[in-house]
């Protein structure tokens, strides 16, 4: 007898000794998005106005501080990182948004595309450790524009979840997002020195 007769086979439901596992609940990306929306408004000041803002054109200030911060970092470095081109239009932010999402392990990131800055969160208390040059922490004393969790599309809205929010509370990891950050603005800066070095020739 073979050691997959000996086991059962899980098609003929007689598998010998392998506990049947409990079903596993998956939320749709609606409810995800719902249980993250009523997450983000617990940090606005005023929610009534927050979810006006959502409800119009998709995006409302939330203070940060309190349930999350922000690592704003400039869209040179992280097209640099992406390995794009620096200039480029919105057809490079799906090749973005699929490497942040990787090289962040899915932490949430919005990206204003017209400003070229990309915003990524971190626990309140993440900026205690920040020190990389060229991005900035926000903190208590900043308001960030967060789009409405469905707006997740680059083309949409000035501003967009470049990364969605996966779960209410999941953030990125400050060491790993200061560690990306610092790689980002090395990469930036020698992409820089090459297109100088180019017009030079």
């Amino acid at each position: 007898m073979s050691e997959v007769e000996a086991v059962g086979h899980p098609r003929d439901g007689k598998s010998a000794g392998v506990a049947a596992r409990p079903p596993v609940n998956v939320l749709t990306r609606a409810e995800t998005n719902a249980a993250v929306a009523s997450w983000l408004l617990c940090a606005a000041e005023d929610r009534k106005a927050a979810r006006q803002g959502w409800e119009g054109d998709g995006l409302t200030l939330i203070r940060c501080g309190s349930l999350f911060s922000a690592v704003r970092i400039p869209g040179e470095f992280i097209r640099a990182a992406a390995g794009v081109d620096l200039k480029g239009g919105w057809e490079e932010a799906p090749r973005i948004d699929a490497f942040l999402a990787s090289a962040l392990k899915d932490g949430p990131v919005i990206a204003d595309w017209y400003a070229a800055q990309y915003y990524a969160l971190v626990p309140a208390s993440g900026g205690l450790r920040w020190y990389g040059r060229g991005t900035a922490f926000l903190g208590p004393a900043s308001y960030l524009g967060v789009p409405r969790p469905d707006v997740d599309e680059p083309g949409l809205a000035r501003s967009y979840w470049s990364v969605p929010m996966e779960s209410p509370g999941a953030l990125c990891c400050p060491d790993a997002l200061q560690a990306f950050a610092l790689n980002a603005k090395a990469l930036a800066g020698a992409r820089r020195r090459e297109l100088e070095a180019d017009r030079e020739r």
